[in-house]
């Protein structure tokens, strides 16, 4: 919900929840692998759409100075700055990974994430505050949080691996839901 004053008068009007649905039927098919092995790491991961969902999976390896997969949306500008949650269907095995967002282009910029439990191969509805996204740079937390003022510059989501240890991963997302 946004709150403006205009005229002296208190406008209010709801923001449109924001649904990036997955699968062949889906909305959002433009999502790819992208794993340590642009800087030189041995990872594997591949992104595959199913009716309803997409998977990604594949192995996280130390080898190289390696250590994460991840799986990127395009870039787009997205307003996040209307709404306070998002909500994401998912199940998973193997390891944790974390729900990014990207406000810059540039890779050693920061970025922000949360967690994302392993669900022992469960589906799982979860619901996140966007206020409890915290800033990484080069994938170390600075003790800074998201502000309102980034909230409205992303421009691209992803899912990473969040635990820096070899081992084989997959993750099946349904849908990401802003509201």
């Amino acid at each position: 919900m946004k709150i403006v004053l205009l005229l002296g008068v208190f406008i209010m009007w709801a923001t449109q929840p924001l649904l990036i649905d997955f699968g062949t039927q889906g909305n959002n098919q433009d999502w790819f692998a992208l794993n340590d092995g642009v800087m030189g790491g041995m990872s594997s991961g591949r992104l595959n759409y199913t009716p309803t969902s997409f998977v990604f999976e594949g192995q996280v390896s130390l080898e190289n100075n390696g250590g994460f997969a991840s799986a990127r949306g395009p870039f787009e500008a997205l307003d996040l700055s209307g709404f306070s949650t998002v909500i994401i269907k998912y199940r998973s095995t193997g390891m944790d990974f974390a729900l990014t967002l990207n406000n810059s282009r540039l890779w050693y910029r920061p970025n922000y994430k949360t967690s994302l439990p392993e669900t022992d191969g469960q589906w799982k509805t979860i619901t996140l505050d966007l206020n409890d996204f915290m800033e990484y740079r080069v994938g170390k937390a600075t003790g800074n949080a998201i502000s309102p003022r980034v909230l409205e510059k992303i421009i691209r989501l992803g899912l990473i691996s969040d635990e820096k240890r070899a081992g084989i991963y997959r993750i099946e997302v349904d849908f990401i839901k802003f509201s």
